[in-house]
């Protein structure tokens, strides 16, 4: 049976590299929705403030049920609006990414982006907000929650694998960065 799987996060939680590496053990077509936008020409305008690109939504989500449609095995779609995108009754299964904050703001800063966009993210990190657009888009027993924290794109693959073969149960909600000792420092450092 053919499987769609989402996997969506905050940027730099790793959607992009475990997706790639999901794709080659599942034999699956991967779509990098930031690629897949450009090459079909679906962006709309650029945000110089947010440093995003904006998006046709209702041209991508189209666009995308027409690949699941047609395409005639697995497919992993990566980004952080996927569950934005993707028609719930098309979904397998969702992938939510997690990572802590503390050590997300450094991947960002290697990435080179700037403050506003680092506050940004770490905020929607903080808020659990890729969590929280899925639940409101997509059936809730298919999504599962992974802190990536101290996994390698590897260990958070074969996570994954595990959960679809059913040989572990996955479910959202037990992350909460919140309650951390290390948000207090993070939210003092990005005010």
């Amino acid at each position: 049976m053919k499987q769609v799987i989402l996997v969506t996060g905050t940027p730099g939680t790793g959607k992009t590299t475990i997706s790639k590496l999901l794709s080659i053990k599942l034999n699956a077509e991967h779509i990098d929705l930031t690629t897949y936008t450009h090459a079909n020409n679906l962006i709309t305008s650029r945000d110089s403030y947010r440093e995003t690109d904006i998006i046709d939504l209702d041209a991508v989500r189209r666009s995308i049920t027409e690949v699941i449609k047609k395409s005639p095995g697995n497919i992993v779609i990566d980004g952080h609006y996927a569950s934005d995108v993707t028609k719930s009754n098309l979904v397998t299964r969702i992938f939510v990414l997690r990572r802590e904050p503390w050590l997300l703001i450094k991947e960002l800063m290697n990435r080179g982006y700037s403050k506003p966009k680092i506050k940004e993210n770490i905020e929607a990190e903080l808020l659990g907000v890729c969590l929280n657009d899925t639940i409101f888009k997509q059936s809730p027993e298919k999504i599962c929650e992974i802190d990536t924290s101290h996994l390698n794109p590897e260990e958070t693959t074969i996570k994954i694998i595990s959960v679809l073969s059913g040989v572990k149960s996955c479910g959202f909600g037990q992350i909460d960065w919140m309650n951390r000792t290390e948000t207090e420092e993070l939210v003092k450092e990005l005010i």
